[in-house]
């Protein structure tokens, strides 16, 4: 698949085929892809926590918003942690959340690129998820990422889809681009 084609496939996925196990050469590209992502002082500070077992998933669900539950069907959660020992003295400016989200980016393109589904999400209880999953203090966690196979029949997805996509609509180009000066719409 192309970059571009990829970018454009891309999509929230909230229903996996939790039978369907992602391959551990493709989780390690995903994961290669995110950190040849660039950062600030090339400080890369992220760090990815892969949850896979039963018993750690489920502590992700419990510190996750009720409005995420449809993620127990993801056989892979990835938590995207910002690395406080990387900083390098801009922290109140929060430029890890750029870096970081660089790094989210490159992952989410190339679990397309390989035929996975993912969904991002902020909805979840820091202080449940640090706890449940003893994440050292050092870590932020910046956002959960569900990833597997897009499941077949879906149930969930088209109704979570019809009420976001209905609320925000996609904006065409000319909406979000300039050239030179904005003009007001």
């Amino acid at each position: 698949m192309e970059t571009l084609e990829a970018i454009k496939k891309r999509h929230s996925v909230r229903e996996y085929n939790l039978n369907k196990k992602v391959e551990q050469e493709k989780l390690n590209k995903i994961l290669e892809a995110a950190i040849s992502a660039p950062s600030g002082m090339n400080r890369q500070p992220w760090h990815f926590l892969v949850v896979q077992t039963e018993k750690n998933r489920k502590k992700v669900l419990e510190a996750n918003l009720l409005v995420n539950k449809w993620m127990n069907t993801a056989p892979v959660i990835i938590i995207a942690l910002a690395d406080s020992k990387a900083f390098y003295g801009r922290e109140s400016e929060k430029t890890y959340l750029f870096d970081v989200g660089l790094a989210v980016e490159n992952l989410l393109i190339a679990a397309t690129d390989l035929g996975l589904g993912t969904c991002v999400t902020i909805g979840f209880d820091e202080k449940k998820l640090r706890e449940g999953l003893k994440i050292p203090d050092r870590y932020i966690p910046i956002v959960v990422i569900a990833l597997g196979y897009e499941a077949e029949n879906k149930i969930i997805e088209p109704l979570i889809k019809g009420i976001t996509h209905s609320i925000n609509k996609k904006k065409n180009f000319e909406e979000v681009v300039s050239f030179e000066k904005i003009e007001e719409i």
